[in-house]
């Protein structure tokens, strides 16, 4: 399976070399016509010059060797194949010029002379300034004869040229034919035809094609090059992604992707980054809710097996107690009802907790007047702060304020944290209990006592459940403040607390107004 690298190495290079060979083929086909039109535009130039020349020769009757030595002359200078035919296309005179030519070498232009060194016709054409004179290469017939009267003429410094088999984007083109009339007085005394011979358009388009395979040669090796470059430039983010992968795959959960970068392999790091934080602090959950849970577990059957070890304690001692010491049994009945009533509230409060957590208990949400809770709370604790000496104040709004709220659970609230007030604030202390009007549409409820405040390292431990502090009062369930703050989240908000040693405590909590009916 081949790599991303790979992958985008190959795609390039496919891709170069399909743009040259569109290109080449483009190229070649617009190179191939202009050519073509080129080569009839100068056959034809040419065969208006034969017919003419055939045309002095046709009077009264066409010479037909004076036109054979034409068509020699012109088909040899020209490298084409010439055919004279007469008025009903009748071939006259045929000469093809690759029958019977070969390569002469031509030195000068002034005049020339034929002699024949080793067998071969030598054409040498002296300029009077030698000091000019160069070196062309000029095809001439074997059956020319010097004293034939026409005179010929080459360009110098060609080379003869060499045939080559088309392939690639070449194909064999078909030579081009142009046909003439040879002009008469009354009509066309015959045709002229000259087809080219030397494939020149062929070799110019063989030469293009040379061209462009070095083109795609260079193209091929500057696709690997910039594949090669780029494929490098996404395959390192990806290596770093993979390795923090693998580290959060062996439970480093700390592993980040570190680019820098503004594309889209960035923004894909970002996220993995985002997403790996997000399940890090989930997992960090996790663990904190697992410890918690087994603190829990651990401390509900510690609170459990004190009053059932209680209760265990006070039956062995009854057990064992005459049945005339009834004081003694009185107080061994009263201390275990007590322990079971500890039991019957711990087991309650745990079940409520529970329930409260899971969302098992559905808030009945109903318009509720604020001084009305005030004042039923009021009336369930002044009793009791009364007895232990404690004086309980009320402040009530400043006029009725309504809130939404399930009644039965927000006067538990209030109890909860009444009792606790109570409970810390001693005998000749002061507890507080009022509401107010609060910012944004909500009502302000508060519990304030002066008594000795909350130790600042146990603050921010207060509301989890069985926590009791350092304060030697602090007996109970350790759930009161737990379920405290698990029905104001049920009714989206939350309980706040203000202390400091010596000076008392204050707990508030909002809920949202309503329009009072």
């Amino acid at each position: 399976m081949l790599s991303l690298r790979w992958r985008l190495i190959v795609s390039y290079i496919i891709l170069a070399v399909l743009v040259i060979a569109a290109l080449g083929l483009l190229l070649i086909s617009i190179l191939s016509r202009n050519f073509e039109i080129s080569e009839r535009r100068a056959l034809e130039a040419n065969a208006r010059v034969v017919a003419q020349e055939a045309a002095r020769l046709w009077q009264p009757q066409p010479d037909v060797a004076m036109l054979r030595l034409l068509a020699e002359s012109y088909g040899t200078l020209g490298q084409t194949h010439v055919t004279i035919f007469d008025a009903h296309s009748h071939p006259l005179v045929e000469f093809n010029s690759s029958s019977n030519s070969f390569w002469a070498s031509v030195e000068s232009f002034d005049e020339a002379l034929s002699s024949q060194p080793e067998g071969l016709s030598l054409l040498r054409i002296r300029r009077s300034q030698p000091s000019a004179a160069l070196e062309a290469w000029i095809l001439l017939s074997r059956q020319v004869e010097p004293a034939s009267g026409f005179s010929f003429s080459a360009l110098a410094g060609q080379e003869p040229p060499t045939q080559q088999a088309p392939w690639g984007l070449v194909r064999v083109l078909a030579p081009v034919e142009v046909t003439v009339p040879v002009p008469g007085p009354n009509g066309p005394l015959g045709y002229v035809r000259i087809s080219e011979i030397t494939p020149y358009r062929q070799q110019v388009l063989l030469s293009v094609q040379q061209a462009f395979l070095a083109a795609s040669l260079v193209a091929v090796a500057l696709a690997v090059a910039l594949g090669l470059a780029m494929g490098q430039g996404l395959a390192a983010p990806l290596r770093t992604l993979t390795v923090a992968t693998e580290r959060m795959a062996h439970g480093d959960l700390s592993a980040r992707a570190s680019l820098r970068r503004r594309d889209e392999l960035g923004a894909l790091a970002s996220r993995f980054n985002e997403m790996a934080s997000r399940l890090q602090e989930s997992f960090q959950t996790l663990a904190a809710d697992r410890d918690q849970l087994r603190r829990f577990v651990a401390d509900v059957s510690h609170e459990l097996r004190t009053p059932i070890t209680a209760l265990r304690t006070f039956i062995e001692l009854l057990q064992t107690t005459s049945e005339d010491d009834v004081a003694a049994r009185q107080e061994f009945l009263a201390e275990s009802a007590a322990q079971l009533e500890r039991l019957d509230r711990l087991t309650s409060n745990l079940l409520e907790l529970s329930k409260l957590d899971a969302g098992l208990i559905p808030m009945a949400l109903a318009e509720e007047e604020a001084g009305e809770l005030l004042l039923r709370t009021r009336g369930r604790w002044l009793a009791i702060a009364e007895k232990q000496g404690i004086s309980l104040r009320l402040e009530l709004p400043a006029h009725p304020l309504c809130v939404r709220c399930d009644r039965l659970r927000i006067e538990q609230v209030l109890d909860n944290l009444v009792s606790n007030a109570v409970k810390f604030v001693g005998a000749g202390g002061t507890v507080t209990l009022g509401g107010r009007e609060g910012a944004q549409a909500s009502v302000e409820f508060w519990v304030a006592d002066n008594g000795p405040g909350i130790n600042p390292e146990d603050l921010p431990h207060i509301f989890e459940r069985f926590y009791r502090g350092h304060n030697p009062r602090g007996e109970g369930s350790g759930l009161g403040l737990a379920i405290v703050k698990a029905i104001l989240a049920a009714h989206d908000t939350d309980v706040q607390v203000e202390s400091k040693p010596g000076q008392g405590s204050r707990f508030s909590f909002t809920l949202a107004a309503a329009q009072a009916s």
